[in-house]
């Protein structure tokens, strides 16, 4: 068995803490509520639903009491009497998932891939098991001042160029103090997430899923550059490395931006304000960098889980089987209206549609979303990317380093938390070949002949542990050698050419302008 990458990072270890005596009553964790009246109003709603409801642990009668925000360590006790907790935080279900500090639910809802949005339980997935269900699924959204636009005649924007141009322009139009161009979320515990959705906007990611995981470092300067300018435009307020969750949306609301960023959470503040409000906001995809590309941008949302060292697992089977049920999601839909449901029947209520038209545009927005789960280079820790790219964005709004410095900071501590992936046999002894021989002219055939298989052999077995072709290891390794050749050393680039084995320099030029969306000479100035 091989292994690529591998890096020597210490995992710290788990503190196991101690857990009071059963007391009979298990704890249900609620979902993150921006108001306390919605949270006061689920409470009593959840109380009157579950009241004929009888729970048993064994032949013991349970209770239940609401647990607001209980803390995660309570997954890692030797046992707790936390018996349904409410994932609130981007990629927590998967985390915690892969963690195994989860009990798996594909027994509860055997038929969960019908019965959910898929957005949503593919978050809860890991592995071969369910680990988690979604309460609802949310989308981050451009929000705009419609009543602005029309004034100075703008449409949405499609790109942020777009976006920065009619914001500059609506801000010099109105002269008004307390007006603001963009706005978003940007404290450190948020920020690398954010972040994400302008790699996306590039219509690449921040890392090939590639057995040497390549950074797309133009893609990541380009998105540190168009962060930096919505600071230096003068059209985002510093206020925003500090916002917390209600803040940028009650800024938008109460007409202080013209943009905001944010959750699908605001289709449904918009829809509670008064008619002649509403007409004033609008919303659409976030824009792209180019239009000649697909944004994507980032799903959350809220996922139940029960602890696998709960107390009381038999009663917290129970109650989520019946928060699950289509009686109490439509109410919560039509009351709390956190868009958009995790549960597919609720779309079909009609009652529901008539409260919430909105819910009509949900295939079509979640269509452009991503999964921060399925991003193959996050898997592990991703609190540790998080914190990482908080700092590191908060310097380079706050200090004084340019964008090459905080990207090459990124890029090698980002480098740590990497996940190794690992190969064997055919793949690994390819893999092998290449990189001992990455300095030489090199065939697929020739590799084949070399470890004794027929070509076709060899290039269906390598994609299939690898989901890429040899010729494409061959080129994108060959590049990445290129890469450290113009950053580090003094030969031309027909030297660097012929030292990687192509026969000419315009040949290797234009594969490296393919592959790393660049020339050789501005990748190197």
């Amino acid at each position: 068995m091989r292994k690529k990458n591998a890096k020597p990072t210490p995992t710290p270890k788990k503190k196991i803490v101690s857990s009071p005596a059963r007391s009979n009553v298990m704890e249900v964790g609620y979902p993150f509520f921006m108001q306390d009246a919605h949270q006061k109003q689920y409470s009593q709603y959840l109380n009157k639903y579950l009241s004929q409801e009888r729970m048993f642990q064994g032949t013991k009668a349970i209770r239940w009491t609401p647990a607001i925000n209980p803390n995660p360590s309570l997954l890692y006790t030797d046992s707790t009497d936390l018996g349904l907790i409410a994932i609130n935080t981007v990629a927590g279900a998967s985390y915690y998932g892969h963690q195994n500090v989860l009990m798996p639910l594909d027994d509860l809802f055997p038929n969960y891939q019908h019965q959910f949005l898929d957005v949503g339980w593919r978050k809860g997935v890991v592995g071969k098991n369910l680990f988690s269900v979604p309460q609802h699924v949310s989308i981050r959204l451009l929000f705009y001042r419609k009543d602005l636009l029309y004034k100075y005649f703008f449409k949405p924007p499609q790109t942020w160029d777009e976006l920065e141009k009619q914001a500059s322009t609506i801000l010099s139009g109105e002269k008004n103090p307390v007006l603001n161009g963009f706005v978003f979320n940007f404290n450190p515990d948020v920020s690398f997430s954010m972040f994400l959705d302008y790699i996306w906007a590039q219509g690449v990611d921040l890392y090939e899923n590639r057995p040497q995981w390549i950074l797309n470092r133009q893609a990541l300067e380009t998105g540190l550059n168009q962060i930096k300018r919505f600071f230096t435009a003068g059209i985002t307020p510093k206020a925003v490395l500090n916002y917390q969750y209600s803040d940028s949306f009650k800024s938008f609301l109460e007409g202080r931006s013209v943009f905001l960023h944010h959750w699908s959470d605001g289709l449904r503040l918009i829809s509670d304000l008064p008619k002649e409000q509403q007409e004033n906001f609008g919303w659409c995809l976030l824009p792209t960098q180019n239009i000649k590309v697909q944004s994507k941008s980032l799903i959350g949302g809220v996922n139940y889980a029960i602890p696998k060292n709960t107390n009381y697992p038999e009663a917290a089977r129970t109650i989520l089987k019946k928060i699950m049920e289509d009686d109490f999601q439509c109410w919560f839909a039509e009351n709390l209206a956190a868009p958009f449901p995790g549960l597919k029947s609720v779309y079909l209520n009609r009652t529901v549609r008539q409260t919430r038209p909105y819910l009509d545009q949900a295939e079509f927005l979640l269509r452009h979303g991503k999964l921060l789960e399925e991003c193959a280079y996050l898997h592990g820790d991703y609190l540790n990317w998080r914190s990482i790219g908080g700092q590191e964005l908060s310097f380079l709004i706050e200090g004084n380093d340019s964008i090459q410095e905080v990207a090459d900071r990124m890029e090698k501590r980002f480098a740590f938390l990497l996940p190794n992936p690992t190969y064997s046999g055919l793949a690994a002894q390819t893999i092998d070949y290449i990189q001992n021989h990455i300095e030489e002219p090199l065939k697929v055939t020739a590799i084949a002949q070399h470890l004794k298989v027929s070509p076709e052999h060899l290039i269906r077995l390598f994609k299939q542990q690898t989901q890429q072709t040899p010729l494409e290891y061959i080129n994108e390794t060959k590049m990445e050698r290129a890469k450290i050749l113009l950053k580090k050393s003094h030969l031309s680039i027909g030297e660097i050419a012929y030292r990687l084995g192509y026969k000419s320099r315009h040949h290797f030029s234009r594969l490296f302008h393919e592959l790393v969306k660049n020339t050789p000479s501005k990748y190197r100035g």
